[in-house]
């Protein structure tokens, strides 16, 4: 006889479910399941709407990842497809082979990646191929060795500090990646090659339109002659400062004291006693960490600044001086001070990983006591009261270096430097305390020199307006065509300088390639090289007045005639640089026309799938 179960005296305000039904959704207590659901589902769509961008929603509609993205007839292969699979995978691979090594996300738009994917297509049918050979013998020579990559991977395993991007971490795709950039690279090139053959005469032109000697009638003005004015119109003290308040900031920065920081070192003096044990129990190295990988990594990473040669070896004689050379004079290499970095690079871990938990806790807002953490984990400390300028922090012993307050300048207000700092005396942590901006100091300390300042500007502003007056009775005026340009005789220029009080001088055989003689190092000479718009004058025109020297000069020029050099006077050396000039337009103007994105487009019928991807010009709005 089986044992009756035991009953439970029943809730009357509780419905009973179906026995054995799954609860497919399990809500808060006293909630509807419907408007649960609801909410959770308006969550979601949220969600995907503002986190995903347009071209991943096309990638990603009917959920598969074999979907096409695009359609484009390959020569000789017919009709290809992208699928959203391979889109994504290479466009990640392109973000972070291209992303900057601070850590900052590149700018990679659909353009990019469908561009590079097209250009390593048609190089592979072109026969473009990196060997295996050729990719080591390159990556060697980047200094992307094996044992470099790996240290790097080892060090991000071991830190969170971004001393490599995340692509390192697995060196095939990199490799690999890196051999599909050098493809794509050598059929831009070889194609570059190809597109870069002008016509001889593209030189010929280009001589006719630059190469031209002028004969030309300037007027010299010192803005000196004009301060007299300015002076007796100099404004009241209070109209001064406004003055002075509304200039441009470049204007202005010229009046401003240095800015300062005010901020907390700590880290290890190599002039002091070092004491590591605290900090080393604070931020242990993994157990299976690998100790040579890491050391290495560090030397890679701080030998410019740590292991300075000083001074730098003597130059071998007979050697040219290689990327390879200049590293054997000016740094030590890791076998040479092996020793020394196998010590330093776990303090330079461990610092790394306070720096780290330091960011983290200030990122979420936790009170940071700096120099009491420090002090705590044995470290030297350095916390001033005083801000100081880049120089200042610089010059600061032990601790300063010449990037130092670079450094800190660039540093965000309350937050630690995003990476340990290293100097040839130091290792440290930096936190910025306090930013004090550049700023003019009180008015009335500069308030004489802002006067001087708003007097030459101002006489120079009424010696332009002079010579703009001389110039504007040559501009035509209705019913006559009105073009803008001012023509003038020599004798009608000549008269009304003299009105004007002004002197012309004649100047013959301007060019812009003959070599200024040393002798001549006046105004005009050097302000005349200046002015290439002379180029596209016309006999009689003369141009719009212009400044020299912040003004000190003022110079109004009008041409009298201009003609091409003599082709006889054309130096092999002139042609070369010409037929150089001449062969880069050329190709320029081929690779847009037959070689950009927009021109594969066209030629190889290139089709987005449900506007999955926007490969509209850059010109026009971008989505994703």
């Amino acid at each position: 006889m089986s044992k009756p179960h035991a009953q439970q005296p029943e809730d009357p305000h509780v419905e009973t479910e179906l026995e054995g039904a799954d609860e497919i959704v399990h809500v808060p207590k006293g909630r509807s399941p419907w408007a649960w659901i609801l909410l959770v589902g308006l969550s979601l769509i949220m969600l995907v709407t503002f986190s995903v961008t347009p071209s991943m929603q096309g990638a990603c509609a009917g959920g598969r990842r074999q979907d096409s993205l695009l359609r484009w007839q390959r020569p000789g292969h017919g009709e290809q497809q992208l699928n959203a699979a391979e889109y994504i995978t290479l466009k990640q691979l392109y973000d972070e082979f291209f992303t900057p090594r601070n850590g900052a996300r590149s700018n990679t738009s659909d353009r990019d990646v469908v561009g590079f994917y097209l250009q390593d297509k048609l190089a592979e049918d072109a026969g473009v191929a990196i060997t295996d050979g050729e990719l080591a013998e390159i990556l060697l020579a980047n200094g992307l060795t094996a044992e470099r990559i790996n240290a790097e991977v080892a060090m991000n395993r071991s830190t969170s500090q971004r001393m490599g991007s995340q692509l390192w971490a697995s060196q095939s795709t990199f490799e690999e990646f890196f051999r599909r950039a050098l493809r794509v690279r050598r059929y831009q090139e070889l194609m570059g090659m190809l597109a870069a053959n002008a016509d001889p005469a593209g030189a010929e032109k280009l001589w006719t339109a630059e190469r031209q000697e002028f004969v030309l009638d300037t007027i010299e003005v010192e803005r000196t002659l004009y301060e007299p004015e300015a002076r007796a119109a100099l404004p009241a003290d209070a109209e001064l400062e406004k003055w002075l308040a509304d200039l441009p900031e470049v204007d202005k920065n010229a009046w401003k004291t240095a800015a300062r920081e005010k901020g907390a070192f700590a880290g290890f003096r190599f002039a002091a006693p070092v004491e590591a044990k605290a900090l080393l129990e604070k931020y242990p190295r993994a157990a299976d960490a690998d100790a040579e990988a890491l050391a290495k990594a560090f030397y890679n990473a701080t030998y410019f600044m740590r292991f300075r040669r000083s001074p730098p070896l003597p130059a071998e004689p007979g050697k040219s001086d290689t990327p390879e050379e200049f590293q054997r004079r000016n740094y030590k290499t890791f076998d040479e001070v092996a020793e020394q970095v196998r010590a330093e690079a776990p303090l330079y871990e461990a610092l790394g990983k306070w720096r780290d938990d330091l960011a983290k806790r200030i990122e979420a807002g936790t009170a940071v006591d700096f120099a009491a953490e420090a002090a705590a984990l044995g470290l030297d400390v350095l916390a001033p009261d005083d801000a100081r300028t880049m120089e200042e922090w610089n010059k600061v012993e032990d601790w300063g270096g010449e990037y130092v307050g670079w450094q800190l300048n660039q540093a965000e207000s309350g937050k630690v430097l995003e990476r340990v700092v290293t100097t040839d005396k130091a290792l440290f942590v930096v936190r910025c305390i306090e930013k004090q901006p550049a700023q003019p100091p009180p008015f009335a300390e500069i308030k004489d020199k802002v006067a001087e300042r708003w007097i030459e500007k101002r006489a120079t502003e009424i010696g332009m307006g002079k010579l703009n007056e001389l110039r504007q009775q040559f501009v035509p005026k209705p019913p006559e065509i009105e073009t803008g340009k001012a023509i003038a005789t020599a004798e009608a220029f000549q008269a009304a300088a003299a009105a004007a009080g002004l002197v012309v001088t004649r100047r013959e055989g301007h060019d812009f390639d003959t070599p200024i003689e040393a002798t001549d190092r006046s105004d005009l000479s050097m302000f005349l090289r200046t002015r290439r718009n002379l180029l596209t004058t016309e006999p009689g025109e003369v141009i719009e007045p212009a400044p020299y020297s912040n003004g000190v000069k003022l110079f109004l020029v009008r041409v009298e005639s201009k003609r091409p050099k003599d082709m006889a006077k054309m130096t092999p050396a002139d042609w070369q640089a010409l037929e150089m000039r001449a062969n880069g337009e050329h190709g320029r103007a081929l690779q847009d026309t037959v070689f950009s994105l927009d021109a594969l487009i066209k030629r190889l019928n290139v089709e987005v799938e449900n506007d999955a991807l926007n490969l509209k010009p850059e010109t026009e709005p971008q989505g994703g």
